[in-house]
């Protein structure tokens, strides 16, 4: 791959110049889903080290979430079939991503917990972000650009 022509190359070059990754997925692919890039950035800040860093689901997964729900979600409630629809997509985008990674969530997916400072330094010592982190976003948006 050369630099930045995909939308995974775009997103880990969003996320190394400091977009959390939830931004940076949802943000390859506003055009897709209609939705403002700035928008979309500051919607998924929060989500970013499994939701303010509390090693919840994956910011990276939950964006991919997000980016199916953009989609294919009902813009009213009368719309159940748009609904059923966004679970149904949903819940195979997860049990895709946990089939491949053991898990969604932040802290097993790193193997760090955050709130443990000797842990914590383990993420830029040993490469975590590169080495998991981006491997999960461009699995994610990968899947996503088949999906969508």
């Amino acid at each position: 791959m050369s630099g930045n022509n995909t939308k995974e190359d775009m997103a880990v070059e969003l996320m190394k110049s400091g977009s959390t990754c939830a931004q940076a997925v949802i943000s390859v692919f506003a055009d897709e889903t209609g939705i403002e890039k700035g928008l979309a950035h500051k919607i998924m800040t929060g989500f970013g080290g499994g939701m303010g860093r509390k090693q919840y689901t994956c910011g990276t997964i939950t964006a991919g979430v997000a980016v199916l729900n953009l989609r294919y979600g009902n813009v009213d409630s009368a719309d159940t079939e748009a609904k059923n629809l966004t679970y149904s997509k949903v819940n195979e985008f997860i049990t895709t991503m946990e089939n491949k990674f053991g898990h969604s969530d932040c802290r097993n997916l790193l193997g760090v917990d955050f709130t443990n400072p000797d842990e914590s330094s383990r993420v830029k010592d040993e490469g975590l972000t590169e080495k998991v982190c981006h491997n999960v976003m461009r699995e994610v948006v990968r899947y996503l650009e088949r999906e969508i």
